[in-house]
């Protein structure tokens, strides 16, 4: 991909995360920006790591869906 296009693409999943819940961006944010693991996460927040998981997998589906719409817009 061309550098303009990385650019925009940058923009669409920064935008796409801003729509999240705050919960489920939290636990994204420390995952792939903060390079956390679902565990440390979870002792992290002091909560069970089941609910990271559903918070993270919520998450993904709800950024994947967004760029998907960006993607046919």
């Amino acid at each position: 991909l061309r550098e303009a296009d990385l650019d925009l693409r940058r923009k669409e999943v920064l935008e796409a995360l801003r729509t999240l819940p705050p919960e489920q961006r939290q636990v994204l944010e420390m995952a792939y920006f903060g390079g956390s693991t679902q565990a440390e996460i979870a002792e992290e927040l002091g909560i069970p790591l089941g609910t990271v998981k559903t918070r993270t997998l919520a998450a993904m589906r709800k950024l994947r869906r967004a760029l998907e719409r960006e993607d046919e817009g």
